[in-house]
């Protein structure tokens, strides 16, 4: 809740009515069916619990390719090459929607995660 209706200090929870995550197509504009949560009534908490609502999932591969190239000439000299890829197919990692009933974006996923990201290292090892 975007304000404290049970006057305890602490967070309050809305009353569930329905499954949220029933009813409509998931978009960004609208993950869950919002208007199963409503504001319970004044100095009472509401009845819904953790974990009810199902955010958007992850698909991520990370992947490292390493390769140790050794130098003639050099005792037990080594040249190690490193390229890792984070989120290697790029795929869109959406962020949890807003579930906070009152707020202005309630129900939409206003943010992603990060894109693919690569880096390279070499290193000399002798």
């Amino acid at each position: 809740m975007s304000n404290d209706t049970a006057n305890s200090g602490t967070v309050t929870r809305p009353n569930q009515v329905c499954d949220p995550n029933h009813g409509g197509a998931r978009n960004l504009a609208q993950w869950f069916n919002t208007a199963c949560l409503v504001a319970p009534a004044n100095y009472t908490f509401g009845n819904m619990s953790v974990g009810t609502i199902k955010g958007p999932g992850q698909d991520c591969l990370d992947l490292s390719l390493q390769r140790n190239f050794p130098i003639p000439h050099w005792h037990e000299s080594n040249l190690n090459f490193r390229m890792e890829g984070f989120n290697a197919f790029n795929h869109v990692q959406l962020s949890a929607p807003n579930v906070t009933v009152g707020s202005s974006t309630y129900g939409q996923v206003t943010s992603a995660g990060t894109q693919r990201q690569m880096q390279a290292a070499v290193r000399l090892t002798f």
